[in-house]
């Protein structure tokens, strides 16, 4: 996660740290957890008028739930409408959860967690979003190769400024290939397969560019300007529809001109649970307010999602501006997404604890958590704390203490097994009022 901001005795404590935690954050092992209390009232709100990789995934059951919930269910009418759909198999689109927010989400243990949770009981869609052509991208649904040059745009995505034309798709992020020798593959691994997979390639092609692509022992297709392609109104991003069977890869290689990637979906023929995983490490919640309004609205009209998932926070703990002027940037995305989705449910999850002095919490997390309760109610989403999730002041430490670890040497990340058991934590919430 990008700090952008924060006092400079911790400075370089934190830096020196991230170094030996990056490991624990992203690559250590898994195995059973003891059981997470259940959750107290306070972790969870609703507003009364709610709006109308690794090569494997983390295995199923690497996490024991924690005991039912019968005090303080999330109001998510649509989403669980859609789930009774889904489980009385009465429903023939997938039930769509977009996931954004910073490196807690980045990583994907944590909505991975949540995804093999909630798939295990309404069965998997598929991967959802994939971005091609960016080397720290995570889905555990998918096994994601790259080689050969590649630029991304912007430089700095976590920036909450203007970065060239502000065309970045619903992630926030674009890849150009740049070598002749530039291939991007993706294939949806077995355990997120139920049937067939569709695929939507999302590019855009200046004049005279083409790209190769494969799907499975299929020939190479050319994909030019005069390919057949989806367009959204109001974006100029295009989709080229394929479908392959459960096990086909997906490959895209570089052709002639400027050819700009905004990655794929990939979802299966038999309706489940989607997750997309639009985390940015360093990302605050005003991170997408800088990316182009009109294509970023239109693209996330076109994924219909049930739930729009907003996990900020952390990085504006480090801030030094006033905690209430957050509000107003979760007012103007919720806006946009309603715009987008005016069907959908929306939920914030306040940040998770971080350290602070003594083997307490940094100050600013629950000010952020407050901050961020407060307007969810104003804007009509539910809420979830994260950090009453983590036993409130000093859970960090706490976490930190467990053996083996739930939360690494850094200050601010859990290790592996930590974002397993807050994503469990989060998947029970999101059945509470099921």
């Amino acid at each position: 996660m990008r700090i952008l901001s924060f006092d400079r005795e911790r400075a370089v404590t934190v830096l020196l740290a991230l170094c030996s935690a990056l490991v624990a954050v992203t690559c250590g092992a898994r195995s059973n957890l003891s059981p997470a209390p259940a959750l107290k009232p306070a972790l969870l709100a609703s507003s009364p008028t709610p709006l109308a990789a690794p090569s494997a995934p983390p295995s199923a059951g690497a996490v024991e739930p924690p005991s039912a919930r019968t005090e303080g269910a999330l109001k998510l009418p649509h989403f669980h409408a859609a789930l009774h759909e889904l489980e009385a198999k009465k429903r023939k689109e997938h039930v769509r959860l977009l996931w954004f927010g910073d490196s807690h989400t980045a990583a994907d243990f944590l909505p991975g967690a949540t995804r093999r949770e909630l798939s295990s009981r309404f069965g998997p869609g598929g991967p959802g979003y994939v971005a091609l052509g960016v080397k720290n991208f995570r889905n555990f649904s998918a096994k994601l190769e790259l080689s050969g040059n590649f630029r991304l745009e912007p430089d700095s995505p976590a920036l909450a400024a203007r970065q060239v034309d502000g065309i970045f798709g619903i992630y926030g992020r674009r890849a150009l290939l740049q070598s002749a020798d530039a291939r991007a593959s993706a294939v949806v691994l077995p355990q997120a397969v139920r049937g067939r997979v569709k695929w939507e390639v999302l590019y855009r092609l200046r004049a005279g560019a083409s790209f190769r692509l494969l799907l499975g022992a299929t020939s190479p297709l050319e994909v030019d300007e005069r390919t057949p392609s989806v367009k959204t109104a109001g974006s100029p991003i295009r989709r080229f529809l394929r479908e392959g069977g459960a096990s086909d890869k997906l490959e895209l290689r570089a052709g002639s001109g400027s050819v700009e990637l905004f990655g794929a979906i990939a979802e299966c023929s038999e309706p489940g649970i989607v997750i997309d995983n639009l985390g940015i490490n360093g990302a605050r919640a005003a991170t997408p307010l800088a990316w182009e309004e009109g294509p970023f609205v239109a693209e996330l009209a076109a994924r219909h999602p049930q739930l729009v998932i907003l996990a900020y926070g952390t990085n504006e703990v480090f801030e030094a501006r006033a905690v209430d002027r957050y509000r107003d940037y979760f007012k103007d995305l919720v806006g946009r997404i309603r715009r987008a989705a005016p069907a959908a449910d929306c939920l914030v999850l306040g940040p998770p604890d971080a350290a602070g002095n003594q083997n307490g919490s940094h100050p600013r997390v629950s000010e952020i958590d407050a901050v961020q309760q407060r307007a969810a109610a104003e804007l009509g989403c539910a809420f979830f704390s994260q950090r009453q999730a983590m036993g409130g002041d000093g859970g960090f430490f706490r976490w930190s203490k467990e053996s083996p670890p739930l939360a690494s040497p850094d200050g601010i990340h859990l290790t592996n097994r930590g974002y397993e058991r807050l994503g469990v934590e989060i998947a029970q919430a999101l059945l509470s009022g099921y």
